[in-house]
């Protein structure tokens, strides 16, 4: 799995999310966020953006647990490579 492919996933996660087709959604952003992690590090910024969507996605879905522990982990990956 290429950063690439995440990208592209992430980017149609986005789409369909704004579609607010959140399963569709939710989907693409798992695909995307695992290989993110595997090609990227969990700790990169990119794989932290994708976390953050996530979370995003889940608060939109009504779901604070998994909102909150997606944009905390965004979070400390964030600080851990940018400081």
């Amino acid at each position: 799995d290429h950063a690439d492919v995440g990208m592209v996933l992430n980017n149609i996660a986005e789409i369909f999310k704004m579609l607010n087709d959140h399963q569709r959604a939710l989907d693409y952003f798992q695909q995307a966020l695992h290989i993110r992690e595997r090609a990227l590090g969990i700790s990169h910024p990119n794989t932290a953006a994708t976390i953050s969507s996530l979370g995003l996605l889940y608060f939109q879905m009504g779901d604070l647990a998994k909102a909150d522990e997606c944009l905390q982990r965004a979070f400390l990956a964030r600080r851990e490579t940018l400081g």
